[in-house]
C-alpha cells in the first residue's frame, strides 16, 4: 500500500492526560468521512468522539493536536467484529446440520456459536486496545484551542 493510503490523520483536543496516554476529542470533518470507503460502518453520529492516543508529542489538556491512525489495524478490527461472528454463526448451523436436521437446534446452535464468538472478541479486543502498535499517535501540536469553540 502506498505511503499516504496507509495512514489516517484526524485532528482534535487533548481532554485529558495520563503519563504518555492521552483522551483526545476528534472533531469529525463530514467532507473528509464522506470520502472514506467505510463511513457508512463507521457509526459516528454524534458531532465528536473521544480515543484514546499515545502522546510522544508532550501535548497538554487544551491543546489542538493531529493524530496518525494506521489504516491496517482498523481494517483487521472491521473483519473481526463484521465477518468473523457470521462466518462463526453459518459454521455453527452446520455443525448442528451434520448432527441433527432439526432447524431449530441448527439455529440455536448457529447463535451458540455467535454468542461465544462475541464473548472472545471482546477479550481480544480488551488486550489489543491497550497495545501501543495499535494505538492512534500525535503526531504534533498544531496550537491551543479555546474550551467553547468544542462545546456545542
Amino acid at each position: 500500500m502506498a505511503k499516504g493510503f496507509d495512514i489516517m490523520k484526524e485532528r482534535g483536543r487533548i481532554i485529558e492526560v495520563n503519563k504518555d496516554m492521552a483522551i483526545v476529542e476528534l472533531d469529525v470533518n463530514r467532507k473528509i468521512c464522506k470520502k472514506c470507503s467505510a463511513h457508512s460502518l463507521c457509526g459516528i453520529f454524534p458531532s465528536m468522539r473521544k480515543i484514546k492516543a499515545l502522546n510522544n508529542s508532550d501535548a497538554k489538556v487544551g491543546d489542538l493536536v493531529e493524530i496518525e491512525v494506521k489504516r491496517e489495524p482498523s481494517l483487521k478490527f472491521t473483519f473481526l467484529v463484521y465477518i468473523v461472528p457470521l462466518i462463526m454463526f453459518f459454521l455453527g448451523v452446520l455443525v448442528a446440520s451434520a448432527t441433527n436436521k432439526n432447524q431449530n437446534v441448527q439455529l440455536v446452535s448457529g447463535g451458540i456459536f455467535f454468542i461465544l464468538t462475541l464473548i472472545v472478541l471482546y477479550i481480544v479486543d480488551k488486550r489489543l486496545s491497550n497495545s501501543i502498535n495499535n494505538l492512534p499517535k500525535i503526531e504534533k501540536v498544531i496550537g491551543v484551542v479555546k474550551k467553547d469553540v468544542y462545546n456545542r
